[in-house]
Protein backbone atom coordinates (compact mmCIF):
# COMPACT_ATOMS: atom_id res chain seq x y z
CA UNK A 1 0.00 0.00 0.00
CA UNK A 2 1.40 3.42 -0.91
CA UNK A 3 2.65 5.62 1.89
CA UNK A 4 0.99 8.74 0.42
CA UNK A 5 -2.42 8.96 -1.17
CA UNK A 6 -2.91 9.96 -4.77
CA UNK A 7 -4.81 13.07 -3.65
CA UNK A 8 -1.93 14.16 -1.43
CA UNK A 9 0.64 13.71 -4.21
CA UNK A 10 -1.59 15.57 -6.64
CA UNK A 11 -2.00 18.46 -4.19
CA UNK A 12 1.77 18.80 -3.82
CA UNK A 13 2.31 18.74 -7.59
CA UNK A 14 -0.52 21.19 -8.23
CA UNK A 15 0.94 23.56 -5.65
CA UNK A 16 4.29 23.34 -7.42
CA UNK A 17 2.91 24.01 -10.91
CA UNK A 18 0.56 26.77 -9.75
CA UNK A 19 3.52 28.64 -8.30
CA UNK A 20 2.59 28.37 -4.64
CA UNK A 21 6.14 27.35 -3.86
CA UNK A 22 9.31 25.73 -5.05
CA UNK A 23 10.28 22.17 -4.15
CA UNK A 24 12.07 23.07 -0.91
CA UNK A 25 9.13 25.16 0.35
CA UNK A 26 6.59 22.45 -0.50
CA UNK A 27 8.70 19.72 1.13
CA UNK A 28 8.75 21.71 4.34
CA UNK A 29 5.06 22.69 4.10
CA UNK A 30 3.92 19.08 3.66
CA UNK A 31 6.54 17.38 5.84
CA UNK A 32 8.08 15.32 3.05
CA UNK A 33 11.54 15.16 1.52
CA UNK A 34 12.77 17.39 -1.25
CA UNK A 35 13.51 14.22 -3.22
CA UNK A 36 9.89 13.08 -2.89
CA UNK A 37 8.60 16.36 -4.31
CA UNK A 38 11.02 16.02 -7.23
CA UNK A 39 9.97 12.41 -7.95
CA UNK A 40 6.28 13.29 -7.97
CA UNK A 41 6.87 16.41 -10.06
CA UNK A 42 8.85 14.47 -12.65
CA UNK A 43 6.36 11.59 -12.76
CA UNK A 44 3.49 14.02 -13.21
CA UNK A 45 5.36 15.93 -15.91
CA UNK A 46 6.09 12.76 -17.86
CA UNK A 47 2.89 10.74 -17.34
CA UNK A 48 0.27 13.12 -15.90
CA UNK A 49 -1.96 11.90 -13.10
CA UNK A 50 -1.29 8.31 -14.11
CA UNK A 51 2.34 8.83 -13.12
CA UNK A 52 1.31 9.65 -9.57
CA UNK A 53 -0.80 6.50 -9.39
CA UNK A 54 1.86 4.22 -10.83
CA UNK A 55 4.97 5.31 -8.92
CA UNK A 56 4.52 2.63 -6.27
CA UNK A 57 3.74 -0.11 -8.80
CA UNK A 58 6.64 0.81 -11.07
CA UNK A 59 9.08 0.84 -8.16
CA UNK A 60 8.01 -2.66 -7.08
CA UNK A 61 8.22 -3.96 -10.64
CA UNK A 62 11.72 -2.56 -11.00
CA UNK A 63 12.88 -4.16 -7.75
CA UNK A 64 11.37 -7.53 -8.65
CA UNK A 65 12.91 -7.37 -12.11
CA UNK A 66 16.38 -6.60 -10.72
CA UNK A 67 16.04 -9.50 -8.26
CA UNK A 68 15.24 -11.87 -11.10
CA UNK A 69 18.34 -10.76 -12.97
CA UNK A 70 20.56 -11.66 -10.00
Amino acid sequence: MPKYSFDFKLQVVQDYYSGIGRKRFLAKKYGITLRQVAVWKNSYKEFGTLGLQLIHSLKHASIKHSQLDS
